[in-house]
């Protein structure tokens, strides 16, 4: 079951309406769909075609070529779509089902496009070398494939059990791992975990930050600039997690569910990070919270701040890209129509709703958040099992 379809997607489908007023056409096809897609470009699927080298320039030329304009000016608003647009939405639909997705987003609508082999957009999807399958692989690798979108242990509905961390997520995991191994840490922090993340170069996390405009270069050099190398090389193999790291997976655990997302992606971890704050280090009796982890805390949440990730931001923008569940469909619950005049204070309105719903639910996270230990042996377990 559908819980609606993501502001973006209803972005793409706004500047396909534009489209197609300002081409003369009377109709939403294909290639209007395609247009919007490409020109919105921040989406889960124009990241996507990025990721498999596509030229978003080439792709609009193409389709600016075979759209050829009208003979006479349409004012009319909302345009009808042609029998293939609207089997594009019941391919995206299709889609989303077979990858456990509650929502239609701009990646559905993108394999709906190739689904739908006789319009506009497939020919010129094809043309440039994408197949069905190899879009398929590509937003599987991105998001991940969730679990069942509904529990039958919670018929009524409620936030769906966490089925699996995605390929990705776990990835960041391992690489954080190799980030402590480098600087010769004995434990594994928030900092390597989030040098991880940058480092994996791809994936939601990664097309949030583009889009808040963050420059990941100086973020990363930034972080390095904290951290001091260990005075002698460390064996390979796991390194222990700080009860930090466990309570920025818990964090992440508890953001997916809120979310409404039935998986842990690197989007999740990226929210438990900017949830750490450096009062839990100071109050650690752990073993690595000496006073160089409560420097490189304070630093972190300082280097951060300065960045504006800050949870509400950072949420507020993965809600915008990905759609969430029953949480994120309440604080997005003012959503317009797909009216192109309106999509620019719809975006501002719902990221301020959003905002400040996120605030509630990382308070939220805050106070449950006296079971480090037994994340510390879900992650043990986690990291063993890959």
């Amino acid at each position: 079951m559908f819980e609606h379809i993501t502001p973006r997607a209803r972005k793409v489908m706004a500047m396909a309406n534009r489209e197609a007023q300002r081409l003369n056409h009377t109709y939403i096809g294909t290639e209007h769909i395609l247009m919007g897609l490409v020109i919105e470009g921040s989406g889960v699927g124009a990241n996507v075609l990025r990721n498999l080298d596509v030229d978003l320039t080439r792709v609009l030329m193409e389709l600016q070529r075979l759209a050829k304009p009208g003979p006479h000016m349409v004012t009319m608003g909302a345009l009808p779509q042609t029998p293939r647009a609207r089997k594009v939405f019941e391919y995206a639909i299709e889609e989303a089902r077979t990858l456990n997705h509650n929502y239609v987003g701009t990646e559905h609508l993108l394999l709906g496009l190739l689904r739908e082999q006789d319009g506009i957009a497939a020919q010129v999807l094809r043309s440039i070398g994408l197949t069905l399958e190899s879009v398929q692989a590509e937003v599987v690798a991105l998001l991940g494939a969730g679990g069942a979108s509904t529990d039958p242990s919670n018929p009524a509905g409620g936030p769906p059990n966490i089925e699996r961390f995605t390929d990705r997520a776990s990835s960041l995991l391992l690489l954080a791992n190799q980030q402590a191994l480098q600087f010769g840490h004995a434990h594994v922090g928030v900092e390597h975990l989030l040098l991880g993340l940058l480092e994996e170069g791809a994936g939601t996390a990664h097309a949030a930050l583009a889009n808040l405009d963050v420059d990941t270069t100086k973020l990363r050099s930034e972080i390095q600039g904290l951290m001091r190398p260990g005075a002698e090389p460390l064996a390979g193999g796991l390194r222990p997690q700080t009860p930090e790291v466990r309570r920025a997976i818990l964090d992440a655990i508890e953001w997916a569910r809120q979310l409404g997302h039935d998986y842990v992606g690197s989007e999740h971890l990226l929210l438990g990070i900017v949830s750490c704050r450096a009062s839990t280090v100071e109050n650690s009796q752990s073993p690595a919270a000496g006073a160089g982890a409560v420097r490189i805390a304070k630093g972190l949440q300082e280097i951060l701040a300065a960045h504006g990730l800050t949870p509400p931001r950072v949420g507020a923008e993965i809600v915008s890209l990905l759609g969430g569940g029953e949480t994120a469909a309440a604080s997005t619950g003012d959503r317009t129509s797909d009216g192109a005049s309106s999509a620019a204070s719809s975006r501002s309105t719902k990221g301020a709703a959003s905002a400040a719903k996120l605030w509630l639910v990382f308070l939220g996270a805050l106070l449950g958040g006296l079971i480090g230990g037994v994340a510390g042996a879900f992650v043990t377990i986690l990291m063993r099992g890959r």
